[in-house]
């Protein structure tokens, strides 16, 4: 991930009138497939041209390339969801990276759970592909990360997308009802009203360390950004990073968020004080000009309109006069509308109305695929439309690389165009055609300026679009280190100091702040691969790798040598702790002495041992101090107990000079009685059994008494 800047977006902002179209090209929603249930939301997995199709009751449909819709269901999950309400059910799905390799994915949905309070909580959780079948889902594969309580059937909110940085982003609404009664959206301590930010390589989730809010009192460590009423819909564009959210509105107006991917998080956009750029409740609020405001305000009346559905950005190759511009739709009207961000200019700059449906439609989702078609979906009437334009001129953008103007070490750069079907592609170099260079992409390994000519042959006159690129020249990949102050630390460390040379770089993991600081409890006991990444000169780009495994510390043993000890008996020396160079602590412990004047009874000394990282282990013995009532060594020869350990049963043999009646008692380490007998011993060999089978394995205490004699013998029960 980039280690960015928190940046207060001061934008300029334009309250939006919609307008008809004024272009001359006819743009339409097609019909591409259709005989869908309620479909919500739609995705790709990487690596996978097809569609990925949501049903809101809880099932999953894939669409192929040519449009014709796969037989059966990909998931059917429809048995746990809760999809009674208008805005409830299965709502969001989302793909990361590593798809292919992991078969995991996620999706958001409200549950069903009997009957119960909980039916319509939000829920978000991980599946995976079915190993014995990878070509559909395993519905009995899910991990749930998380679930939120909701008392209201609306503002689920449920869309989730992963990030450029590789995390899962969640859009939470405000938890329903009107005007955020609560205040949900503006209290920090939950997760409703808000967009979260969580890693999931973890088993479970976990919150980066670079979220704005994590490890501060007061706040969900998982919050991105705050002040949202119900964003059920948002995206991430392709090239910048830069996300969008369409926010619904109160009453009046429907807004459009704008977060910058140099944006560190943190953002508050202002619901339920402000509804657009309007107040809506600001009782308690702070002035408006200390919130996010929206890029774009659309007044509920204009369309009309009740909820914004935003969708992308459009960066495919198939029309030139849409490139870079911002779809969204409405589930109100039979209409949609495309947006433009003019970056130099710092504000929107274009909003214009596109096609009416005949009929009545609902639109609840505008998606783009690989391909760089935009599609939209009516969840009314079950059918997958695709944007068409009499448009002929296509878009010849070179998207990347972003940054790189150079080649690196001598190795070319590979320019690549906007995805399209049906186009013609042609590589300049100097303003000459370069022999055979008609495909998507191309290796450029000299300095000099490089174009893309793009036309679309199905309009007949074969307009064309020109993009160019200046590659200025070599430079050398940056050589990059990555030290720490340790690349082994145990779990009772808070922190390992990393240290990326040339400084201000990138640490990529999900444990490591901005300024190079690795959080060891957070990671967890294993291996954890940091990433330190600088870009040199020229976009050229270097890296380095550094694992840090997290263990529980030095093995640390504490056996002390002596079982028990009379209160009447002098200091007792301790000693047994290994590693050596510990320390010894406990009730009655002084140093490395023991008193046992200190009373009858079990007292637990523990060893702890430190290593020279700084990692600490330790281990505990007990020492029983008893009253002794008198021992003569010569009446007895030896006492034993074995086996020790033992399971089942423990034997006791006495070697005994003299006759005696001894009260045997049998002890835990907390002093609780177990059990308890007489025994008679007579001059001799004198032998017993002492069944353990219903004993816990733990240390016990043997404890004999006969009122002149006492002993004390320790057995441990496996």
């Amino acid at each position: 991930m980039k280690n960015k800047s928190l940046m207060k977006k001061l934008t300029l902002i334009l309250f939006v009138t919609l307008t008809s179209n004024l272009f001359a090209q006819t743009y339409t929603l097609s019909s591409y497939c259709t005989g869908f249930s309620s479909p919500i939301t739609m995705a790709q997995a990487p690596g996978d041209d097809r569609l990925y199709i949501v049903e809101q009751p809880g099932t999953i449909r894939i669409i192929n390339t040519n449009g014709t819709a796969v037989a059966g269901d990909w998931l059917d999950i429809q048995s746990r969801v809760y999809d009674n309400g208008n805005e409830q059910g299965l709502l969001g799905l989302a793909f990361p990276d590593d798809y292919q390799t992991t078969g995991y994915f996620y999706v958001y949905y409200t549950i069903d759970s009997a009957g119960s309070s909980a039916d319509g909580d939000n829920r978000v959780s991980r599946f995976s592909r079915s190993t014995g079948n990878p070509l559909v889902a395993d519905p009995n594969s899910e991990v749930v990360l998380f679930t939120v309580p909701d008392n209201a059937s609306n503002h689920n909110g449920g869309c989730i997308q992963f990030g450029p940085d590789g995390y899962l982003y969640v859009g939470m609404g405000d938890g329903g009802g009107a005007g955020d009664i609560p205040n949900n959206a503006q209290n920090n301590l939950t997760k409703m009203g808000k967009m979260l930010r969580i890693n999931v390589d973890a088993p479970g989730y976990t919150d980066p360390v670079s979220n704005p809010f994590y490890g501060v009192a007061g706040y969900i460590g998982s919050t991105w950004a705050k002040g949202l009423r119900n964003p059920w819909k948002f995206s991430f564009d392709r090239i910048t990073g830069d996300m969008w959210i369409g926010d619904v509105g109160q009453d009046a107006h429907e807004e459009i968020d704008h977060q910058l991917a140099s944006s560190t998080g943190g953002e508050n956009y202002g619901w339920r004080c402000y509804e657009g750029l309007f107040p809506y409740n600001t009782s308690g609020c702070q002035p408006q000009n200390t919130y996010n405001s929206p890029v774009a305000d659309v007044p509920q009346s204009t369309g009309p309109m009740c909820s914004i559905t935003a969708g992308e950005v459009y960066r495919g190759a198939m029309w030139n006069d849409l490139y870079k511009k911002l779809f969204f739709s409405d589930y109100c009207n039979d209409y949609f509308w495309t947006l433009t961000w003019d970056t130099a200019g710092g504000g929107v700059y274009d909003t214009t109305r596109h096609n009416n449906l005949s009929g009545s439609h609902f639109i609840v989702a505008m998606n783009q695929d690989t391909r760089g078609y935009i599609y939209a979906a009516d969840i009314s009437n079950g059918t997958i439309y695709r944007v068409n334009s009499s448009n002929c001129t296509p878009a010849a953008v070179i998207e990347t690389p972003l940054n790189q103007i150079v080649t690196c070490d001598g190795n070319p750069i590979q320019l690549v165009s906007a995805p399209g079907t049906g186009l013609n592609y042609q590589w300049l170099f100097n303003g000459s055609p370069i022999g055979g260079a008609i495909d998507s992409t191309y290796l450029a390994s000299a300095p000099g300026n490089y174009q893309l000519i793009v036309n679309k042959p199905s309009c007949g006159v074969n307009p064309t679009d020109t993009s160019s690129i200046l590659v200025l020249g070599s430079s050398t990949t940056p050589t990059v280190s990555l030290n720490a102050t340790a690349d082994t630390a145990c779990i009772s460390l808070t922190t390992v100091v990393l240290t990326g040379t040339p400084s201000g770089g990138d640490y990529l993991s999900p444990y490591v702040d901005a300024g190079g600081v690795f959080y060891v409890q957070v990671a967890g006991l294993g291996n954890h691969q940091v990433v330190y990444r600088y870009e040199g000169a020229g976009g050229c780009t270097g890296y380095d790798t550094l694992t840090i495994t997290v263990n529980n510390g030095p093995a640390v043993n504490f056996n002390f040598a002596i079982d028990s000890v009379c209160s009447s008996a002098g200091i007792v020396t301790l000693s047994g702790g290994t590693p050596a160079g510990g320390t010894y602590s406990g009730t009655g412990v002084t140093g490395t002495s023991f008193d046992p004047g200190i009373g009858v009874g079990n007292y637990v000394i523990t060893y702890t041992y430190t290593d020279g990282q700084g990692c600490t282990n330790q281990d505990t013995d007990n020492l029983l101090v008893s009253g002794c009532l008198g021992l003569d060594d010569m009446s007895f020869n030896d006492i034993l107990l074995y086996p020790n350990p033992a399971d089942d049963q423990v034997n006791l043999s006495i070697s005994s000079n003299i006759n005696a009646q001894f009260d045997l008692a049998i002890v835990n380490v907390d002093g609780k009685l177990i059990q308890q007998r007489n025994i008679q011993v007579g001059v001799g060999n004198n032998n017993f059994t002492i069944q353990t089978t219903a004993f816990a394995s733990g240390i016990y205490f043997v404890q004999m008494n006969d009122g002149i004699h006492y002993f004390v013998k320790k057995i441990v029960i496996q």
